[in-house]
This record gives C-alpha cells, sequence and structure tokens, in this order.
C-alpha cells in the first residue's frame, strides 16, 4: 500500500488494530516506516488484546527501536477502553510507562 500510495500516504500504527489482525506489531511498524504519522499504544497478553500499557506483555522496547530508526518523533496515544482498567491509578502507572519510553 505504501507504494501504491506513494508520497500520498500516511499511517496510524495502530497496535491493538495490529494484534487483532493476527498481525506482529513490531513488523507491521517496520512496514509504515518513515509514513507513520501517529502511534496508538495500548498492551496486550493472552487474556486480553487491550490493556493498559505496561499491563500485558507488548516489547516496547523493539517497537520504539523501530519508530526511531524511522525517525518517527510524533505522539504516543494511550489508546484503551474503560473496561481495560478497574482504578484511575493504573491510568497514572500507564502513563509513566509510556513516558519512560520516549527515554529508550
Amino acid at each position: 500500500m505504501k507504494r501504491a500510495c506513494g508520497e500520498e500516504c500516511a499511517f496510524v500504527l495502530d497496535v491493538k488494530q495490529a494484534v487483532r489482525s493476527g498481525e506482529d506489531p513490531c513488523e507491521l511498524c517496520g512496514a509504515m516506516g518513515e509514513k507513520i504519522c501517529q502511534v496508538h499504544l495500548n498492551d496486550n497478553d493472552a487474556s486480553s488484546d487491550c490493556k493498559l500499557p505496561g499491563f500485558g506483555t507488548m516489547d516496547y522496547g523493539k517497537l520504539i527501536g523501530i519508530l526511531k530508526r524511522y525517525g518517527y518523533d510524533g505522539n504516543l496515544t494511550i489508546e484503551v477502553y474503560r473496561k481495560s482498567f478497574g482504578k484511575l491509578a493504573e491510568l497514572y502507572l500507564a502513563q509513566k510507562t509510556v513516558d519512560g519510553l520516549l527515554n529508550l
């Protein structure tokens, strides 16, 4: 798709949607490369494909490394649904996780 659309193309890397589609978010990130304009983060594990960042098994170090390799310097948006957490304090922990990713 990136080749077919040329310079007019841009992508949102959505970790949850990649997982739900059976794709590895890191491989998808590499395929989108320098055309990523936004990143939606969440976490996942065997029990759920939509957890707060830091509450699952996502390899964020690998993902951030790929994003940096392609020069991504945009936002990392936490995308999660109300049913994906129990307490407000969990949101703060997720924010702390994402803030830490910016230093990788």
